[in-house]
């Protein structure tokens, strides 16, 4: 688990992290994700600024890696991001793996 973890969180490191400023007003913040501690999240700035951001106690973390049809196992739970097309029928665009318990249906 914990490889994934870190791969995930390295998946941030092109995303612009928002941290709360003492004010409570946004600041963006772009940099690179060197550390996650508990709730804190380190960002290394391209100045070399280490910035801690605290993160929030309900905030999670995702990553995407790449995967086939091959490794859907029965029992697996998976999603898909899919569009009605002219036809009517649904067709999908990716297919997420979930973690045992996410619900199942269909969601706007």
């Amino acid at each position: 688990m914990r490889p994934f973890l870190i791969g995930a969180v390295f998946t941030l490191a092109t995303i612009p992290v928002l941290a709360q400023a003492p004010e409570g007003t946004p600041t963006r913040i772009r940099g690179t994700v060197e550390m996650l501690e508990g709730q804190i999240l380190s960002v290394k700035t391209q100045a070399g600024q280490e910035i801690p951001v605290t993160l929030a106690p309900n905030f999670s973390i995702s990553g995407v890696e790449k995967r086939s049809l091959s490794d859907i196992k029965p029992g697996d739970y998976i999603a898909s991001t899919s569009v009605r097309g002219p036809d009517g029928k649904l067709r999908a665009l990716e297919v997420h793996f979930l973690p045992p318990g996410a619900g199942e249906g269909q969601f706007a």
